[in-house]
Order: structure tokens, then C-alpha cells, then sequence
């Protein structure tokens, strides 16, 4: 059966890489020269979600220097966005617009890690917006985005999966297949996987890129806290177990990372990547913690961001919510030196 529908619709998948070609040569023919007074930083994919960039964009900030760097995504899912503007979400000390604006990815960066931050469809226009003395700017989800000039091009692949199925869209979850144009690939979740599975993909699956400039990593627990501001020890939550709940890209990824820790998952609700919560979903999850006798629910950074004005509103029920923060890390500290020595080599070309 599903030899057959990939039978039926792989035309559609030749026009989708067709179009995808059409529309990536157009960009490139109108790149945008204009010569900002920083070094730009691509983190992107090959395909749609998943991958890591909301872990990965602070440990790159990390290794550049909060001091120095700033961050410009497209501000999904935000009104700014949709009305095609540009504007500075966070300047380092304050933050200038709501979350309804600027989307949650870019406000959970402006509360993350106090750096400045820009959002607009258009990059070009959301770099002009930075305040000076940046040296840095990492931009968020721009493989497939020639709105700047880029310095170094960063590819993530998810080293459970790098190519998915194979398939382009609509029969995969890949834009595309082009992994070339990267200066530095970084795979993801590679303490999921064994040696032998690395091995493959960097000697068959990406046998064209220099090994030297492959990376792996993975996703590391970085504590869980009450509202995301009190710090709470596996103590603190003896003999308790939780509501995993979620709208991100690798939902089973951030279960599976919960249950690495010590807390006890009770039961689990999934919503869709940049799912945007509702009071009915506040009170449904009240509900679900309840009926399966869960103490408390735990959620991500990215969806706290979005919960938490409606968890202000519902004092009756003081529903106990926890952020479980995760971090970025290289699977050596030797890759992370060679890592750097090579930003520090491409950034001064």
C-alpha cells in the first residue's frame, strides 16, 4: 500500500522539487549584497521541523559571546510577520514588543538569554533594527533564505533521520536534498544513535562533505523549574509523576529526554509544532492531569512562553506547571574547540 501512494504521488514530488529549485535559483539571482557591520551566522535544515535550532541557536550564542551576538529569525506564527514588518523584540536590557507580535520562538530567546533580538520575513530589514556593537548575528531557520549576505552556513541534521524518508514534500518531510552548500554540518540527537549509524551517515549519506567539519551533539537537561523560575531537584518531586505536554517539532524527543531524567512520566499530550494554546486547553490539561492522577505537568521553554499569560488568568484551578530547560552540547570537548577554530577561521575570511 504505501509503495503505491509513493507511486502515485511522486510527480508531485518531482513539481514540488521543480518548483523548489525555481524558487531557490530566483533567490540566489536577487541575493541581497547589502554589507552589514557583523558576521552572519546561518542555523538552518533540510527539512520541515525537528532538528534542534531552538537549542542549538543559544549554544552558537554561547560559543560566540552573549556580549557580542544577536539573534534575527522570522518571527513565526506572530502578527509581525504577517503584516510583512520588521521590528526589535528584545534590545538585551527590555523587551520591546509582545509575544503575540513577535511569535514564541523569538520571545522565549529575549527571556532566555537577554540578548538582543529582531524579527521580520525579511531579514535584510530585521538586521537594520540591531542595536550597535554587535559582532554576531545568528540567523534562525535560513538554509533556504538569501535576504542577507551569510558568512558561515550551518546545516543541522537530525542523526536519527538525516534525509527523513527520502522524500521531498509532499511525500517527506524534506525541503530539500542539497547539503552542500553548507560550511559546517551538525548532527543532532547523535547519542540516540550508535557508532556504526554516524559512520553511515557521514561516509555514504553526506560522503561529499568534508568529515572534518561534521559535528555531533545532543540535546543535555539543563534543570526543571517551577513557572520556569524556581529551580526544583528530583528531591523536591519524589514519588510524583507528571503531564508531558508539548507543540514542538520532535515531541517523542522531548518525552524520551524527560524520561532520561528522573521524573516519572504519567501521561503524555502532544500538540502540533507552534500549537497556539487556548484557555479550553489550559482546562483540558487540568482535566488530563487529574484523571490519570499526575501531580503536575511539565512542558518546554517554547511553550511556556505561550501558557503563561493564560495560567495568570486561571487562578482557580493553579494549574502546576514546570519547565523542563534543555540545553545544546557537543558529544566531545574536543569537537567543540575544533568547532570553534573553525567559526574563528570562516568568520575572518
Amino acid at each position: 500500500m504505501i509503495r503505491l501512494i509513493l507511486y502515485l504521488f511522486y510527480p508531485l514530488e518531482l513539481l514540488y522539487r521543480l518548483g523548489f529549485w525555481l524558487a531557490l535559483a530566483c533567490r540566489k539571482r536577487n541575493a541581497n549584497e547589502d554589507q552589514f557591520p557583523f558576521k552572519i551566522i546561518s542555523v538552518g535544515n533540510l527539512s520541515v521541523g525537528g532538528t534542534g535550532k531552538s537549542v542549538v541557536v543559544p549554544f552558537l550564542v554561547d560559543i560566540l559571546g552573549r556580549g557580542a551576538a544577536a539573534i534575527v529569525l522570522r518571527g513565526y506564527r506572530g502578527s509581525l510577520e504577517r503584516e510583512g514588518r520588521a521590528a526589535l523584540v528584545g534590545d538585551g536590557r527590555a523587551t520591546l514588543v509582545t509575544r503575540e507580535q513577535s511569535g514564541d520562538e523569538a520571545m522565549m530567546y529575549v527571556e532566555q538569554l537577554g540578548i538582543p533580538v529582531a524579527v521580520g520575513a525579511h531579514r535584510a530589514q530585521a538586521c537594520k533594527l540591531l542595536p550597535p556593537k554587535i559582532h554576531y548575528v545568528v540567523l534562525d531557520d535560513a538554509y533556504q533564505n538569501y535576504s542577507v549576505h551569510k558568512d558561515v552556513e550551518i546545516l543541522l541534521l537530525d542523526a536519527r533521520a538525516p534525509f527523513d524518508n527520502g522524500h521531498c514534500l509532499p511525500l517527506g518531510r524534506l525541503r530539500e536534498k542539497d547539503y552542500t552548500r553548507a560550511d559546517i554540518i551538525i548532527l543532532t540527537h547523535a547519542d540516540r544513535v550508535d557508532i556504526a549509524a554516524i559512520e553511515y551517515t557521514k561516509n555514504v549519506q553526506l560522503k561529499n562533505f568534508p568529515r572534518e567539519k561534521i559535528f555531533t551533539g545532543k540535546h543535555a537537561y539543563a534543570g526543571l523549574y517551577r513557572n520556569n523560575k524556581d529551580l526544583v531537584t528530583p528531591d523536591d518531586m519524589k514519588n510524583k509523576k507528571f503531564l508531558v505536554t508539548a507543540g514542538v517539532g520532535s515531541f517523542e524527543g522531548f518525552v524520551t529526554s524527560v524520561k532520561n531524567t528522573e521524573y516519572v512520566v504519567g501521561a503524555t499530550k502532544k500538540y502540533k509544532d507552534h500549537h497556539t494554546y487556548t484557555a479550553r486547553d489550559v482546562g483540558e490539561l487540568y482535566e488530563l492531569m487529574r484523571q490519570t492522577q499526575c501531580d503536575g505537568i511539565i512542558t518546554t521553554a517554547k511553550d511556556w512562553v505561550k501558557l503563561e499569560s493564560l495560567l495568570a488568568h486561571d487562578k482557580a484551578r493553579k494549574l502546576p506547571v514546570f519547565v523542563m530547560r534543555v540545553s545544546f552540547e557537543l558529544l566531545t570537548q574536543n569537537q567543540q574547540a575544533e568547532l570553534q577554530r573553525i567559526l574563528r577561521v570562516l568568520l575572518a575570511e
